[in-house]
C-alpha cells in the first residue's frame, strides 16, 4: 500500500513509514542531546539523587531541630532527645554521602570517603546505643 499526496503522487510505501519515523526520532534524540540525558546511567543516577535528596534533607532538619530543642525533652528526657537528634543528623550525612556524593563524584579519593562514612556510621551507632539506654532508663 502506498500513501499519496493531493496530486496523486506516491510518497512512500506503508512498510517504509516505520523506518522513516524511527530515523526521525533518532535524529532528534542525537541532535538535542536527549539520548545522553536519558541513557541508563544518567537516568538511574538522577532518580537516586531525586529520591535521596529529600530523604537526607528531612533527616537533617529533624536532627538539627531535635538537637536545638533537646532541653525541652520533646521525645522523652533531654538525653533521649539529644541522642536521637545526633542519630538523625549523622544518618542524613550518611545518606547524602552514600547515595548522592559517591554517585556524582565517582573519582573521589576512596580512602577519604570511606573514612568519613565509617566515622559517621560509628557516630550513628553510638548515638543509637545511647538513645536506647536513655530511653530505657528514662533520662
Amino acid at each position: 500500500m502506498y500513501f499519496t499526496d493531493t496530486k496523486g503522487e506516491y510518497l512512500l510505501r506503508s512498510d517504509q513509514s516505520g523506518a522513516i519515523l524511527e530515523e526521525c526520532v533518532d535524529s532528534i534524540m542525537d541532535y538535542s542531546g536527549l539520548r545522553t540525558l536519558f541513557s541508563g546511567r544518567w537516568l538511574s543516577v538522577s532518580l537516586i539523587v531525586l529520591t535521596a535528596l529529600p530523604w537526607s534533607l528531612a533527616l537533617g532538619v529533624t536532627g538539627v531541630w531535635l538537637i536545638a530543642r533537646f532541653d525541652q525533652g520533646l521525645i522523652g528526657g533531654a538525653m533521649t532527645t539529644l541522642s536521637s537528634g545526633v542519630a538523625a543528623l549523622s544518618a542524613s550525612q550518611i545518606v547524602f554521602l552514600m547515595c548522592i556524593a559517591d554517585r556524582l563524584f565517582p573519582q573521589a579519593h576512596k580512602a577519604l570517603s570511606r573514612t568519613v562514612e565509617g566515622g559517621l556510621g560509628l557516630i550513628f551507632l553510638i548515638s543509637v546505643c545511647v538513645l536506647a539506654l536513655s530511653a530505657m532508663m528514662g533520662w
